[in-house]
């Protein structure tokens, strides 16, 4: 457990308890001078000091050179990294990955650093008091296939987990990091002047489970989160009946909606196709025109509208795909252009909505709470649709621009 406060004695041996022993002296006393290092390189993690925010007034690092005292290690902790990199994920599935799940796997002893590297992880659930860094350094996506997603906006790509009420949480997404939602399927086309398909809702990339008002979650980001975006709507549809007698219609079917924007984008929306029939002497125009596939940051595009072989009716285009740069996208609904139109033998089909994106943060329950810090080239994608709440609670920035924040 963390050692005491000023004040309260210390000893080698519960700076032994925190820290652990040096590798190759595990059995006996240890030197002071043992615990004067610092961590050159974890994935990122660059210079850590055995703990910062120390001493008596919890304000200086665990010196790495110069002179050291027992004073240094008032209030000193162990820090520990969960990371959050190709090599040590388990099966290096980057989709959907939850740390705190990630720290209690045993299997992988590599996936968790204790920093300073004198001991193995604490076991599960005596981490209060303690730092723990959630370092990614990869893409971890919302799914690592179009099996693995689904349309709740509340599922995201990684989530902290929940920890201990005094754990002291890091998230530090460097520089080769990146955090994607999944990007809706654009909706279909109508066929038979009903309703189109609308796209299907992005999913969300970051989830915090955990933190209080006195002890902030903390994420340092000089990676990339973006939420995944919706997909575009289907094109309303076109009926021709010149006749105005159910027979020998001519169906003109809206384009499908673009795919949105995450990973995995979403997919391009479909024309869907009819069959002639001889009950109605009706037929379908052949052509097809889908929507496009979305990709990691750009929404697909719009299917094309549809033109009558015989009339001036044109169908309706679809929606492009939703992304940062364009966030919602209703598909089109296009009139035709018919002279016949002004009788009521022409009838228009509606066309989708746009999906829902996604959100790029989650702060889940009514006591967390975050501060946000970004630099370098890191970035929030689309300040519109950054963070929600399961119910309000507080957030502070280090950055010149402020997102704004939904509540649900």
């Amino acid at each position: 457990m963390p050692l005491q406060g000023s004040g309260n004695p210390i000893s080698i041996r519960d700076i032994k308890d925190e820290f652990g022993p040096n590798p190759g002296n595990n059995i006996g006393p240890v030197s002071m001078e043992d615990y004067r290092l610092q961590e050159e390189d974890i994935d990122g993690l660059t210079n850590l000091p055995l703990d910062e925010n120390a001493g008596p007034s919890n304000d200086t690092d665990i010196p790495r050179s110069g002179s050291m005292s027992f004073e240094n290690f008032y209030n000193a902790k162990l820090n520990v990294v969960v990371r959050m990199t190709s090599n040590t994920v388990p099966g290096n599935d980057p989709s959907q990955q939850n740390a705190r799940d990630i720290y209690n796997d045993n299997t992988n002893q590599s996936v968790v650093r204790c920093v300073g590297n004198l001991r193995t992880r604490p076991v599960a659930g005596s981490m209060d008091g303690r730092r723990v860094i959630i370092d990614v350094n990869k893409q971890i996506s919302s799914g690592s296939n179009q099996n693995n997603k689904n349309t709740n906006r509340r599922q995201c790509a990684m989530r902290t987990g929940e920890w201990e009420g005094g754990t002291l949480l890091t998230v530090h997404i460097g520089a080769s990091g990146s955090i994607y939602g999944a990007g809706g399927d654009g909706g279909n086309g109508d066929e038979v002047s009903g309703k189109a398909e609308s796209g299907n809702t992005g999913t969300s990339a970051l989830g915090i489970d955990f933190g209080t008002a006195s002890n902030q979650t903390k994420i340092i980001n000089k990676g990339y989160i973006q939420a995944g975006y919706g997909g575009g709507g289907g094109g309303g549809g076109l009926t021709e009946d010149q006749e105005k007698d159910a027979e020998d219609d001519q169906y003109l079917k809206g384009g499908g909606g673009g795919g949105g924007a995450g990973v995995p984008a979403g997919e391009g929306g479909i024309s869907v196709t009819g069959e002639d029939g001889d009950d109605c002497n009706c037929h379908f125009i052949d052509a097809e025109f889908p929507g496009g596939d979305g990709t990691a940051t750009t929404g697909g595009v719009r299917g094309d509208h549809q033109e009558s072989r015989e009339f001036d009716g044109i169908s309706g285009e679809g929606g492009r795909g939703c992304d940062p740069q364009e966030p919602v996208d209703e598909g089109t609904q296009t009139g035709g252009q018919s002279p016949v139109d002004t009788t009521g033998k022409t009838s228009f089909g509606e066309p989708g909505e746009a999906g829902t994106p996604g959100y790029s943060l989650v702060v889940e329950g009514a006591s967390n709470t975050v501060n946000i810090t970004e630099s370098g080239s890191g970035a929030i994608a689309e300040e519109s649709t950054r963070i929600v709440y399961s119910t309000n609670v507080a957030v502070s920035y280090t950055h010149l621009t402020l997102p704004t924040i939904y509540s649900v």
